[in-house]
């Protein structure tokens, strides 16, 4: 049996789109400007950057889990950590803010 058993409680939670999601906000609002743009930006890299893994994590802390589960009332990072999608995804969504803050100001 591996690290996270699933539960009737409910499906995954992907990682993996939050930071593209982040990386869209960043590109429109270099764009248009709107500062609703920087504020989906923002709200999308801070989930991304909170889908991280902590220190009990058997795989190890700050890695990018595939997926969440619900197991027992409790998030558990799925098996598959590092995924290398998930952490390239935030390194772009990482690198997209680095641009939308040096256009904010």
């Amino acid at each position: 049996m591996g690290f996270c058993r699933q539960t009737h409680h409910g499906g995954a939670q992907w990682c993996i789109f939050d930071p593209i999601v982040s990386v869209i906000a960043g590109r429109r609002y270099l764009r248009a400007h709107d500062p609703r743009d920087l504020l989906r930006q923002v709200h999308r890299l801070n989930r991304s950057l909170g889908q991280l893994t902590g220190p009990e994590c058997p795989q190890g802390e700050l890695r990018c889990p595939e997926a969440y589960s619900l197991v027992y009332g409790r998030y558990i990072p799925k098996d598959h950590i590092p995924l290398l999608w998930t952490q390239a995804n935030l390194w772009l969504a990482l690198f997209a803010m680095k641009e939308s803050a040096a256009h904010s100001f």
